[in-house]
């Protein structure tokens, strides 16, 4: 159930706002985690979310450049100008 729950924590976390405390919650009272427990991670999920939300913007401007220049789709010198 762990398991179950955190694949679907990391598959559908960007696009479903609250889906994170949803899980945390059912994944600890599941595993007899104390609540207190809880608070701790969720702070830690919302401060690494302000944290990787810029990393993965920039990284999929970088991946699309990437992807366009190997097809023979990118115009160099339209960028450098």
């Amino acid at each position: 159930m762990a398991l179950f729950l955190a694949v679907t924590l990391a598959a559908a976390g960007p696009p479903m706002a609250g889906i994170a405390i949803l899980t945390y919650t059912v994944m600890f009272s599941n595993l007899g985690i104390p609540a207190q427990a809880l608070t701790i991670v969720l702070m830690g999920d919302i401060l690494m979310g302000f944290v990787t939300y810029p990393i993965n913007q920039a990284m999929l401007q970088l991946d699309l450049v990437l992807v366009a220049d190997g097809k023979g789709l990118l115009d160099i010198e339209a960028l450098r100008k």
